[in-house]
């Protein structure tokens, strides 16, 4: 495993950010726009902005990371990324808890 110090102080680029948030919403609000029929803005209007950025950022560094380890999942390396910036939010401590319980008990059902 590869982490460089870059990973974490380099700032984000415009490019970067706006990978991250394609990818994001590629895979995330995408598929949620089509179960409901709804429009990708209209769902991205009612996300928590504080929620989409920690978002982004994670995306950012997951794509960082992965850039230097190859082989690894950039969707399992976002969430965790998310986690952590999500605990770090104030206001987001509940939903980091939250999302960390439910795939606590995913993992232990899929053991």
């Amino acid at each position: 495993m590869t982490v460089t110090p870059d990973l974490f102080t380099a700032p984000f680029t415009a490019a970067e950010s706006e990978v991250a948030k394609a990818l994001f919403i590629a895979r995330h609000i995408q598929p949620s726009a089509d179960l409901s029929g709804r429009p990708v803005d209209e769902l991205l209007r009612e996300f928590d902005e504080e929620h989409l950025v920690t978002a982004v950022c994670a995306y950012v560094l997951a794509i960082r990371y992965t850039a230097a380890n190859p082989g690894t999942a950039i969707d399992g390396v976002s969430l965790a990324f998310h986690l952590v910036l999500l605990r770090q939010t104030s206001g987001q401590e509940e939903l980091a808890a939250a999302l960390t319980h439910v795939l606590q008990t995913v993992h232990a059902t899929i053991r």
